[in-house]
């Protein structure tokens, strides 16, 4: 097994063991880091490295290969990300590393047997291996097994290794599902302290820039995300930020424009596309096209067409605001008739400082099957015409 890093030899773990259960508001600097896809093809002679120049532990040109393809389809929230990550590990069944990646992917998936079988074989494989990877191993463990340790490990390692891409994605994920009340500037920090570290790289750009525009620097948000587009067209991380800046803005009808030409390359089975069409709902509900907002949601979002969980969280939400807006559209206009003339009149559209976010109320229906049946199994999943009802 071929492994390049000087901190091969065993060092005293901060961490618990294994086993199977920068500068805040800088902007990276073009061209100060850009990341090399051909990497381990260059570094065949001396040791097999990542994108972001991390060693790692096989000998097998093709497993780092397609390991390295994997993350990056998994940072662009593509699809094959499965497949990459199986074809890398057939290469190389010991390459500890992929079995981690491939227990994220299944714990993303909400197959907790399935990831939890992943990361007790990637522990089982990691020793020997470089430190980076213990570590790196440990956390994604942790992860899988949801323990409450899992942010502090994360965030110690990153100390350490600001470059390891994962565990920093994984590291975002936990602090947005954390509940804490000032996700959004914890987000930033983390992204900003590692800015530097970065440099020009398309996911990173497009993870700063979604940061950016959750603290209202829009402007900033749309350069970001304009870099990373520019390098990585097909990167959901950065069209995601973008979408958000076109409605934050009131530019619906550029937003609706962009989404509607980037989303035709996108591949349906994407884990994205439910929620970028989502967004393009919201463009044309906002610009008061309700007949297009309807046909996105029946062709994309509605659960029993897009059968996937993650799904009735947008499906809920996108309903909740066509009969909210029905709803006060028609009080706004019923106040005009007696006399109130600071009612908004037939012009009204969905204040842009409500945001992107879905919304909590709508997200009770979401306990709904992915099979477009309500819990009870008797009726059907909401449709268009029966939530548009004021």
């Amino acid at each position: 097994m071929i492994t390049t890093s000087p901190n091969t030899a065993p060092r005293p773990s901060r961490l618990p063991p294994l086993t199977s259960g920068g500068t805040a508001g800088v902007e990276p600097t073009p061209g100060a880091y850009r990341a090399s896809p051909d990497a381990p093809a260059r570094a065949r002679t001396g040791g097999l490295h990542d994108r972001y120049g991390l060693p790692l532990s096989t000998g097998s040109t093709v497993a780092a290969e397609r390991y390295v393809e994997g993350l990056d389809r998994l940072r662009s929230w593509s699809v094959g990300v499965q497949d990459s990550l199986e074809h890398a590990i057939a290469a190389d069944e010991g390459f500890a590393l992929a079995h981690a990646a491939l227990a994220v992917v299944r714990r993303l998936q909400g197959r907790g047997d399935e990831a939890r079988a992943c990361a007790a074989r990637a522990c089982a494989l990691v020793a020997g291996t470089t430190w980076r990877e213990r570590q790196h191993v440990t956390a994604v463990a942790a992860v899988v097994e949801e323990s409450p340790r899992v942010l502090p490990l994360l965030r110690e390692h990153l100390v350490e290794y600001s470059r390891d891409a994962l565990a920093l994605q994984l590291a975002l994920f936990q602090v947005a599902r954390s509940g804490v009340a000032d996700w959004q500037q914890q987000t930033f920090a983390l992204l900003a302290d590692r800015a530097p570290s970065y440099g020009d790289d398309w996911w990173f750009l497009g993870a700063y820039a979604f940061a950016h525009e959750e603290l209202g620097r829009l402007e900033t948000a749309r350069r970001l995300a304009e870099r990373s587009l520019a390098q990585n067209a097909r990167n959901a991380s950065a069209a995601h930020p973008l979408a958000h800046v076109y409605y934050e803005t009131d530019d619906h009808n550029g937003g609706a424009s962009f989404l509607s030409g980037w989303l035709a390359g996108y591949d349906r089975a994407a884990p994205y596309h439910c929620h970028l069409s989502w967004h393009l709902a919201l463009f044309a509900l906002a610009a008061g096209q309700a007949s297009r907002a309807r046909e996105v949601y029946d062709r994309c979002i509605r659960p029993i067409v897009e059968g996937a969980q993650a799904g009735l969280v947008d499906a809920a939400g996108l309903l909740w605001r066509v009969r909210s807006t029905r709803t006060l559209v028609n009080r706004c206009r019923g106040a005009r008739s007696a006399g109130w003339r600071g009612a908004p009149g037939r012009g009204w559209r969905w204040p842009s400082n409500w945001r992107c976010a879905r919304s909590r109320p709508a997200a009770t229906w979401a306990s709904a099957s992915c099979t477009g049946v309500s819990a009870d199994q008797t009726r059907p999943a909401p449709s268009w015409r029966r939530w548009s009802r004021c």
